[in-house]
Order: C-alpha cells, then structure tokens, then sequence
C-alpha cells in the first residue's frame, strides 16, 4: 500500500513561521513534524506521497527522495481548493489501498500500524471531552460510520477525526461530487457523504494514544510537551556546549553546535535549535528557539515560538500572562486567534532583531525581518515585510 501525507497547506494560523517554512517542517527537537510522520509510515507501505505547495521545494530538500528506503514522491497542488482537491492530485498515482494522513498531526507509531492493518475503507478517531470542537465521528449500531459531522454544538458522539485515512481508488470519483464548503474549500469528509449513499461502509478505527494537530501556535506548543513529557530525560546533541552553570529543569531538546550559558535556565519541555547561542542569566521556559537564534545576555522567553536566525538584545522581555489573567488571545483584527491559555508569550518569524530593553506582550506576532528599537514596548501584530519600527 501507499501512504499519502497531504503537505500543500499555507498554515496561516503559525504565521509568521510559516511565512518562511512549510507548516509540516516546524521542528520537534530532533526531527520535524513531517520527519516524524514519514520515519512512522515508512516501514508499512511501499511508496510514501507527499502534496506540496506552499514552500514546497524545502519539503523536497529535507526529507529527499527516500525514508528508511522506503521511496518518496511529490505532488503538487496548484490551487489548494481544500483537502479533497489535494487528494484528487494523485488519482493518476496511487492504484491500490493507500492510507491518507494530514501532514500536520503528531501521532504515535501505533496510530500508522492500525490504519495499515486495516481492510476497505476506514476512518481513525479517539474520543475527546470536548468533541464540538472538531470534526465528529456519528456512528450507527455495528460502530459504522454513520456521518462526519464539523463542530457540531451538539455532538452525537464524543468521537472525533484524527485526520488519519485507509482508502483505496475506489474514493477518486466521489471527489468529483464534492461541491464547495462554506469555507469554500473542497472537504474531504464530503466524499463519506457520497460513498454512504451508495452502500459503500466505513469503518471507524479507535485510537487512544498521543494525538495533536499542529495548526495554531497554542496547539504547537502542546504538542511539543505532549511529545516532550513522555521522554524520560533531555536530549542534548553531543556537539552542543552546555557551560556547568547552566540549570535545566523539566525535559530539553538541545541541537547540534548549540551553545548554552553561562548562567542559563531552561525550563522545559524546551526546544532549542541547532546553533542557537543562549547566554548570561537567559531564562527560557516551555517555548521553542529554532537554528541560529542568539539571546545572549539579560533576557526572559516564556512560552513562545521563536524562528531561526533571530537577535534578541540584552533585555528583552517576552511576557507570557496577562494581568487579569484571562486566556492570551494572539494578533489583531481579522485574523486574532483565541487560545485557552493562561500562558502564552510571543510567536516570532525568522531574522528578526530586538534593541535592549525590548519588552514583548503576550499574544505578540512578530514578522520575518523586523527590527524593533531599543526600549521598545511591543504588542499586537507586526507581520509586515520587514520594516524598521
């Protein structure tokens, strides 16, 4: 069988990370989202296709043209029109069975092995206490599928979609029917529509084990200390310099060439890229620092995302509460996201550069390429294409 990991996505809610990196290449400290997913499909099929759009020539280049022997194909989708209209790409690829998979989920090896071991049509889900936030799974008496149905304020069931698919070419023309969401987008749960009506039945396979969706920034952090809190110590690349002053508390991921201290604390679950240099009495808890970042000196990161090749000057601030302690929303206007968390500091794209005494307020976005002056109180969205504030 084939495995096809669905990688076209723009991942407009990461932004400004995603403006320079395909969602699916967001690090998790030794690997990659979609590193991780491929490393985990590749023993169970023959072929693993990936669709790419957006930024998808970095796909290419990091995860190559084979995992663990097991071949790699990319497919393009022009247009994104939605999940269906991805799938609809590689009609002309895949013949047999092949399981279907969102390139954005942290899964654990035996979510592969149940979609793999599986027979005809089936649909992965687990059972979640809050299911009106998702997709949900209706079943009928025999644990069927009966219907998916978005974010319902009712749910029939506390079952939700992982996103997790078995398919076989048999799926290509019920595309063809599917008309345009109020999202307008072309769903991929519309085709269950269809092929229930036509008599054809789908299984529901259950899972219990760990699952995220990679979509938000509040998400990515969760799924870094879901995936981080189940390792038993920190993982700390042999060709990083950790100075003996340093503290760490809680589970790090330190990569290759990283320079840590003096004076240092790291409170996990950390991520902290290949070459970053965190220095004198830098505090840096629960947030992901990625490659070539520099906080030398002076400096508190709480529960952020911070991209590559970022300058943090002495003194910078990233706040992760707000005073009246309600949940931290991220951005302005339009495009402001919600969270359910008390704690959330700052996501920062790549390049960019703060003066001394910067201070950045919760739910900050931060574009590539900007450079905030010394002294500077930051809050809101500054997601423009790098000019000077």
């Amino acid at each position: 069988m084939d495995a096809v990991i669905l990688a076209a996505g723009r991942g407009r809610r990461l932004r400004p990370l995603t403006d320079t990196r395909p969602k699916a290449l967001l690090p998790l400290g030794e690997t990659t989202v979609l590193g991780r997913l491929c490393a985990q499909v590749a023993p169970h099929v023959e072929r693993i296709i990936i669709v790419i759009d957006h930024l998808g020539e970095q796909i290419r280049e990091q995860v190559g043209t084979a995992v663990a022997a097991t071949p790699v194909i990319y497919i393009h989708q022009p247009d994104r029109r939605g999940t269906a209209d991805a799938l609809a790409q590689v009609a002309e690829t895949v013949a047999g069975p092949f399981m279907l998979l969102n390139g954005d989920m942290l899964v654990e090896a035996s979510f592969i092995a149940t979609l793999a071991a599986g027979s005809g049509w089936s649909v992965c889900a687990m059972e979640v206490d809050e299911p009106q936030r998702y997709g949900v799974i209706d079943v009928d008496a025999a644990g069927q599928l009966r219907e998916v149905i978005e974010k319902p304020s009712d749910p029939p069931s506390p079952l939700v979609n992982l996103g997790g698919y078995r398919f076989d070419a048999a799926v290509f023309p019920y595309l063809e029917e599917v008309a345009v969401s109020a999202r307008g987008e072309l769903e991929l749960t519309a085709v269950f529509d269809h092929a229930l009506a036509d008599g054809r039945s789908v299984d529901v396979a259950r899972y219990t084990g760990m699952w995220y969706d990679v979509g938000t920034p509040a998400a990515y952090l969760a799924a870094i200390d879901g995936l981080l809190s189940r390792w038993d110590d920190s993982a700390i690349d042999p060709s990083a310099t950790v100075d003996p002053s340093v503290q760490i508390s809680g589970p790090v991921a330190i990569g290759p060439h990283a320079e840590i201290g003096p004076m240092t604390y790291l409170r996990g679950p950390a991520v902290i890229g290949a070459g970053v240099h965190l220095g004198h009495a830098v505090e840096v808890k629960a947030s992901v620092i990625m490659a070539e970042t520099a906080i030398p000196h002076l400096s508190y990161v709480g529960d952020s995302l911070i991209g590559a090749g970022v300058n943090l000057g002495a003194g910078t601030v990233i706040a992760n509460l707000r005073h009246d302690a309600a949940p931290v929303t991220i951005g302005v206007g339009e495009s402001q996201l919600a969270t359910d968390r008390r704690k959330l500091g700052a996501v920062i794209g790549d390049g960019v550069k703060t003066g001394v005494n910067t201070s950045i307020m919760p739910g900050t976005r931060i574009g590539p390429g900007r450079t905030i002056l010394p002294g500077t109180v930051v809050k809101g969205d500054l997601l423009g294409d790098g000019a000077t504030d």
